[in-house]
């Protein structure tokens, strides 16, 4: 969903028609964030059995002791960086907060997403491709297709909106 909402900007730049659905992008943007806290809930619910300390802790077989791990660990604490940037912007999310913060200030903390979808990338490489990377995952090839896809369809929207600067400065 994360992925929808990024592209939602430069498709409209492509395809007119779209620049009506861009206020859908505030409501996908929320449900991406309730499916992120879902997400969460379950891991913290299920596998860490709501004890902190095994974020950072790889399985171990039953009896055996749990083994720090750095990678596992930082690729979770990207994950809690992410889910409370997630969940500024979704208390954000509102009319109520832009009259709050003023629209410049709202405006410019909305218009970071690229951060967390950067903490997001991060966070999911390492659990697709490097914390059982001989487990076969059908997610890996989507990722990585939406990862490009996204790429060059923002580089190809800015390079898009540079060139129709440029032409107006011209006239």
């Amino acid at each position: 969903m994360l992925g929808i909402v990024l592209l939602m900007g430069p498709l409209s730049y492509f395809y007119k028609p779209l620049q009506k659905q861009i206020v859908w992008r505030r409501t996908l943007g929320i449900w991406s964030a309730i499916y992120a806290l879902l997400h969460t809930i379950v891991i913290l619910d299920g596998w860490v059995e709501w004890n902190l300390e095994r974020l950072f802790f790889i399985f171990t077989p039953p009896g055996q002791p749990w083994i720090l791990h750095p990678g596992f660990a930082l690729a979770n604490m990207i994950g809690i960086l992410a889910l409370i940037y997630y969940l500024m912007l979704t208390v954000t999310s509102n009319d109520w907060s832009i009259k709050l913060l003023g629209k410049k200030s709202w405006k410019y903390l909305q218009q970071k997403t690229t951060v967390l979808y950067t903490l997001v990338i991060l966070h999911t490489l390492y659990f697709l491709f490097f914390h059982e990377p001989e487990n076969p995952n059908w997610f890996k090839g989507p990722f990585i297709v939406m990862i490009v896809f996204i790429f060059i369809l923002r580089v190809s929207a800015f390079l898009k909106a540079v060139k129709r600067k440029s032409l107006k400065k011209a006239d």
